[in-house]
């Protein structure tokens, strides 16, 4: 993690300047990016899926990487979390294409490269991911069982070709994969926009992109996986309305969890489900704000983790029947992670599977974006700070608590009364609702978890405060204009 932007968005342009140097075109070096990435997020996650062996916090009991950390968020790739903030800071030019592959923001290289080079960002028309598609008599230990059949839910979704591309459907100019995709239900109705592949360069003994099929290039013709190639990695683009939310009505990445009665709402519908709740149970207003933040529990810590952090807000109710938790962290972290959560005592249910799991919408089950944030919101049976602090006593490390570990170095930073004017529950669903709506991004060094804890604490009680971490608090802004105005989405 760098200790500015400055390190970070140059090199950015400079590898970015590089890899198109030597391609064609932007997208054959935007192709080049992507497939840095992929390269070192396979090596995180080959073996991380619903269906392999997750701990508590939705990861592989055999991933020692920084935890969700601005230093806060689960957890970054181990290549990043292995990685200090000295390396973070010099990158060099030797070889441009490893420095994307080891640099700090590594899973955001992309988007800012896009945006430094003025090419705007492709995700206004919809999110985008790419998926593995392989030959039919494709066998791997990583991504099959041992009957041969392909994992479901892969980090990256992975399908053999003939039941990929045989259920393309051609409307409206455009080849449709309809889903679900790799058993994940939330992948539906997808654009394919191309099909790259590794190619090997003789000569130098090196690796390029090979672009064997584009929506630009091929209008009508079917893509499909070329002769003689066993995979192919396929750039998808979900629905428009994805840009702003997981349904077109109800837009806004944040969700809010009712765990007392079991239920999921998203987006600006939040409000209005609470605004209907007060008709029939009275007003619920904010009246104690509480701003913490802790490391995560592990079996070893490396150097990073000992500095890494997840912020989070705690509000108590004037009703004094519950409490809730406002953090922010990677998109579709907790569909694409088995439903785990810190804030729930079943977290470790795996039949059915954890409540919140079983109550969010099929669409919000999907693949985890590491640079895209979501708010998340939880109601839990804590009813005031006495009995929450209890709850993270008892699932935190070295306390000696009877529940599984969870917490490490909880830190209750400041408490105060809620200010703000509009402080019922349904005026605050409103207002973070408008700020991930103006911001969606994620990003390890500058948006992430501490500073919106930082920026909700402020909103609501007017106090003037900063990110917990010394690192965050460098590149930190308060931004109130992301809470009072609606975005024109």
């Amino acid at each position: 993690m760098a200790s500015s932007h400055g390190p970070i968005r140059e090199s950015s342009i400079r590898d970015f300047e590089f890899l198109r140097s030597e391609s064609t075109t932007i997208d054959a070096a935007l192709d080049e990016l992507d497939d840095e990435e992929d390269d070192f997020y396979h090596e995180v996650h080959e073996d991380d899926s619903v269906d392999s062996d997750i701990d508590v916090f939705g990861r592989s009991s055999d991933v020692s990487a920084g935890s969700s950390g601005d230093w806060s968020m689960p957890p970054p790739p181990p290549s990043l979390a292995s990685s200090s903030v000295s390396e973070a800071s010099s990158m060099t030019q030797t070889n441009p294409k490893k420095t994307i592959a080891n640099s700090i923001s590594g899973l955001s290289i992309r988007s800012k490269a896009k945006k430094a080079l003025g090419l705007g960002g492709k995700e206004d028309d919809g999110l985008i991911l790419h998926a593995q598609i392989v030959s039919d008599d494709y066998k791997d230990a990583k991504n099959c069982h041992s009957n041969g059949l392909l994992k479901n839910r892969r980090p990256m979704p992975i399908a053999r070709a003939s039941d990929f591309f045989n259920s393309l459907e051609y409307t409206g100019g455009k080849w449709i994969h309809r889903g679900p995709l790799n058993g994940w239900p939330g992948l539906r109705d997808m654009e394919v926009v191309s099909v790259t592949g590794k190619v090997k360069v003789m000569v130098s003994r090196t690796f390029k992109v090979k672009r064997y099929w584009s929506e630009d290039t091929h209008k009508g013709t079917r893509p499909g996986l070329p002769s003689g190639i066993k995979s192919v990695r396929v750039t998808l683009q979900l629905p428009k309305y994805t840009a702003r939310g997981w349904t077109p009505e109800s837009p806004g990445y944040v969700w809010w969890f009712d765990s007392l009665n079991e239920k999921v709402g998203h987006g600006t519908d939040i409000a209005k489900w609470f605004e209907e709740n007060e008709k029939t149970e009275g007003p619920c207003v904010a009246k104690k704000i509480h701003h913490f933040a802790h490391r995560y529990a592990r079996k070893k810590e490396s150097t990073k983790d000992k500095l890494t952090y997840h912020g989070a807000i705690m509000i108590e109710w004037n009703h004094g029947k519950y409490c809730s938790v406002l953090e922010l962290a990677y998109h579709n972290g907790v569909g694409g992670w088995g439903g785990r959560c810190n804030w729930h005592e079943d977290s470790l249910n795996t039949d059915p599977g954890p409540k919140l799991l079983q109550c969010l919408p099929v669409y919000m089950i999907a693949p985890y974006k590491t640079y895209r944030a979501e708010l998340r919101c939880h109601d839990i049976p804590a009813k005031n700070l006495k009995e929450f602090l209890q709850y993270v006593e008892r699932h935190e490390d070295g306390k000696g608590g009877e529940g599984d570990k969870r917490f490490l170095d909880f830190h209750l930073i400041e408490s105060e009364d809620a200010t703000f004017v509009y402080k019922r529950k349904a005026d605050i669903a409103t207002i973070i609702c408008n700020y991930i709506r103006s911001n969606n991004e994620y990003h390890e060094e500058s948006r992430n978890c501490q500073t919106f804890a930082a920026d909700t604490f402020r909103m609501l009680t007017g106090k003037h405060t900063k990110p917990y971490h010394t690192v965050c608090q460098l590149l930190y802004a308060f931004h109130p204009e992301w809470f009072l105005y609606e975005p024109n989405d």
